[in-house]
C-alpha cells in the first residue's frame, strides 16, 4: 500500500536559483505534513494534505556541485517517511543528471529508491521505503539524444595523465581559508581495475579518523579508513560512474565530493588535460541538516 504521493515541479535559472513547486500531496492517512529541501541546507518547503501548494527559491550558491532534493513526511507517527525526490549535477555551465550524465529528450527521467532499514538517520522509520521518478520536460537548449553508436563516438579521449592530486577541505562555512576544520591530501592513481587511492596527510581541529568510500553499486562500497597516511586501493570497472563521499568522526554523516569514471587508465569525467583544464572544484554541503558544514574537493591533473 502506497503510504503518502507526492509531486513537485523544479524550475532551474541556471547558476543562479532553483525554484520548487509542491503541486500535489495525497494519502489515505490523516494530518500528514511534508518537508521539502536541498542538500539539507537551503531554504525549506512546506506543505500538508490540506494545503499541499507551496513554494521556494534557494540559490545556487556552491556554483560546480551536487544539488540533492529530499523529502520528509510527519505526523503519523514519531518516526520521519524519507525520501529522495531527485538529483542534478550542476557542471562546468549545464545541468546533468545524478551521475555526471546529461539529460536528453529520449533519457530524461532517472529513477530514486530509499530503504531506510539499510541507512540513514536513526529518525527515518526503518519500515518505509520510497521511489521517485525525476524526470526533465522541458529543456532551454537540449543535448542531442545518443543512441549506441553516438555513444562510443561521443566519449571523450583520456587527457592521457594517470596521476592526479586530490585535496578535501571541511570548514564550519564557505570561508575555507579561515574556518577550516579538517584538511586531507592525497593521490590518485587510475588502472584498468582499481584506483590507487594514497593519502599523504590528514589534519584535524581534534583527534578524528577519515572515512573516504566510493559506492560500487546501491549497497556497497569501497573504502579507505584511517587517522593519517595511508594505501588504498578501491575497485573500479572501466566507464562504470562512482560517486565519492567523505566522512569524519565529527562529521559522520558525510559529504558527497565528485563523481569519476575511468577508462584506459585515465579520467573521463571529470575531464581534465593540460590544455584545458586541469583541475576540477566542487563545494557541498554536510549530508545532514545540523552542523552547518561544508567540504571543498579539487582534483587536479599531476
Amino acid at each position: 500500500m502506497s503510504l503518502a504521493n507526492l509531486t513537485f515541479q523544479y524550475y532551474f535559472d541556471t547558476g543562479k536559483n532553483i525554484t520548487v513547486i509542491g503541486k500535489n500531496f495525497t494519502s489515505p492517512l490523516p494530518s500528514l505534513t511534508y518537508d521539502h529541501n536541498i542538500n539539507y541546507a537551503f531554504q525549506d518547503c512546506q506543505g500538508t494534505l490540506q494545503n499541499p501548494v507551496a513554494a521556494c527559491v534557494a540559490p545556487m550558491e556552491f556554483g560546480d556541485a551536487v544539488y540533492a532534493f529530499y523529502a520528509d513526511i510527519t505526523g503519523y507517527t514519531a518516526a520521519t517517511w524519507h525520501g529522495i525526490s531527485g538529483a542534478v549535477e550542476y557542471r562546468y555551465g549545464q545541468l546533468m543528471r545524478n551521475a555526471s550524465d546529461p539529460f536528453t529528450p529520449q533519457n530524461s527521467c532517472f529513477q530514486y529508491s530509499f530503504d531506510a532499514s539499510i541507512g540513514g538517520s536513526k529518525a527515518f522509520d526503518k519500515t518505509v521505503k520510497s521511489r521517485s521518478n525525476f524526470c526533465c520536460t522541458k529543456w532551454k537548449n537540449p543535448v542531442p539524444s545518443t543512441t549506441p553508436s553516438s555513444k562510443t563516438t561521443t566519449t571523450k579521449k583520456p587527457s592521457g595523465g594517470t596521476k592526479y592530486a586530490i585535496s578535501l577541505q571541511v570548514a564550519n562555512s564557505t570561508n575555507f581559508s579561515a574556518d577550516t576544520l579538517a584538511t586531507l591530501n592525497a593521490t590518485l592513481q587510475v588502472t584498468s581495475t582499481h584506483y590507487a587511492f594514497d593519502v599523504t596527510s590528514y589534519t584535524s581541529f581534534m583527534k578524528s579518523n577519515y572515512h573516504v568510500y566510493i559506492f560500487a553499486n546501491e549497497f556497497l562500497t569501497e573504502d579507505c579508513i584511517g587517522s593519517s597516511k595511508k594505501n588504498c586501493n578501491l575497485k573500479q570497472t572501466d566507464e562504470q560512474s562512482y560517486p565519492w563521499f567523505l566522512s569524519t568522526s565529527f562529521a559522520p554523516d558525510g559529504f558527497r565530493l565528485f563523481t569519476t569514471t575511468a577508462k584506459n587508465g585515465a579520467l573521463i569525467i571529470p575531464e581534465l588535460s593540460p590544455s584545458n583544464e586541469r583541475c576540477y572544484f566542487v563545494v557541498n554541503p554536510y549530508n545532514y541538516a545540523y552542523p552547518a558544514l561544508y567540504v571543498q574537493a579539487s582534483i587536479c591533473l599531476q
